[in-house]
C-alpha cells in the first residue's frame, strides 16, 4: 500500500481515502470486513480521531508527504493530536519547535487552518471509542482475540440474524444475547477438530438443505421426509423431530448422563446447539 499504510488508511472516511495500490485479497478482504462492522459494531465514530493528517485529501498541502514521517518530521500524525487539552497545538509546543515549523510557519499555518474546519475540529475532540484506546495505546495484553470476540457479540443484535430468528421459531423460545453468545462459545471450543467445528457452525446457520428446500428450488420435486416417516422435510424435523431420529437421539442422551453423571434435558437447544 507504499505510501498509504493500513493503520492509517483504514480510519479514514471513505470519499477522503487516497486510491488503493494493492491487489492482494488479504489487505482488500480486510479492509471490506472492517468498512461493514466498523459503525455498525462502533468501532469507531466517522470521522475518527485517528484519522491521519497525511495523505487525507481535506489536507491537501500534505496529500503528497511520506506518511511515516509524520507531520513535518514530528510524531503528529493523526486528528486527535492536534488538540492536547482541547486547544489546538501552540507553535511553541516543544514538538513543533523542533521541527522545519521553527524555520520555515508555513506548513504550522496550513496545518491550522485544516483543522480550524468545524468537522475536523469536532472528530479530534470526539472521545476514543474502547476499539480505538485499544489501536492508540500500541501494546496488547493477553487473550487479545478473545476479548476482542467477546466485545463484538455483547453488541451484536442477535435479533436481526435470520438463521437466530429461524431457530426461535422452530423451538417456541426466545433466548437472550448471552445465551446465543454462549451457544457459539460452547461450538467453538467443544472440539479442537476443525471438521466437528465446521459442521457445528453449519448446523446453527442452517447451512445443510431439506426436502422443504429442494421443493422450493425445484417445483415437482417432493417436499416430504427422505426417510420416509411421511412428514414434511423442515429443518428441525431432520434433525430432531422425524420419529426415526427418537431411537438414536435416546441413545444419545442416556450415554451422555451415563459419561457426565449428571441429568441432561432431553430438548434440541442442548443437543443441536449444544446450549
Amino acid at each position: 500500500m507504499h505510501p498509504d499504510h493500513p493503520h492509517l488508511w483504514i480510519w479514514l472516511p471513505k470519499p477522503h481515502r487516497p486510491l488503493l495500490r494493492t491487489t492482494c485479497p488479504a489487505i482488500l478482504n480486510s479492509i471490506r470486513l472492517w468498512d461493514k462492522l466498523a459503525t455498525k459494531c462502533d468501532l469507531t465514530s466517522l470521522p475518527s480521531p485517528l484519522s491521519p493528517v497525511l495523505r487525507n485529501k481535506d489536507f491537501l498541502p500534505g496529500y503528497n508527504a511520506r506518511a511515516e514521517d509524520g507531520w513535518m518530521g514530528t510524531t503528529i500524525c493523526r486528528l486527535y493530536q492536534l488538540f492536547p487539552g482541547g486547544i489546538f497545538i501552540d507553535q511553541k509546543d516543544p514538538i513543533i519547535s523542533g521541527s522545519s515549523a521553527n524555520t520555515n510557519p508555513l506548513p504550522y499555518f496550513q496545518l491550522r487552518a485544516f483543522a480550524n474546519q468545524r468537522h475536523i475540529k469536532e472528530a479530534a475532540l470526539t472521545p476514543l471509542t474502547p476499539f480505538e484506546r485499544l489501536c492508540q495505546t500500541g501494546s496488547y495484553q493477553r487473550g487479545l482475540i478473545s476479548t476482542l470476540y467477546r466485545s463484538l457479540t455483547t453488541i451484536l443484535d442477535w435479533k436481526t440474524l435470520r438463521y437466530v430468528a429461524a431457530w426461535e421459531a422452530d423451538l417456541g423460545e426466545s433466548l437472550e444475547a448471552e445465551d446465543w453468545a454462549d451457544i457459539w462459545e460452547s461450538m467453538r471450543s467443544v472440539s479442537v477438530c476443525t471438521t466437528h467445528q465446521e459442521q457445528l457452525i453449519k448446523t446453527i446457520f442452517r447451512w445443510y438443505v431439506t426436502p422443504v428446500q429442494m421443493s422450493q428450488m425445484s417445483p415437482g420435486t417432493p417436499d416430504s421426509c427422505w426417510r420416509g416417516c411421511g412428514a414434511r422435510g423442515t429443518y428441525i424435523h431432520m434433525w430432531w423431530e422425524c420419529p426415526t431420529l427418537k431411537t438414536f437421539w435416546s441413545q444419545i442422551h442416556t450415554l451422555a448422563m451415563a459419561v457426565l453423571s449428571k441429568d441432561i434435558p432431553m430438548d434440541p437447544w442442548a443437543f443441536l446447539l449444544s446450549r
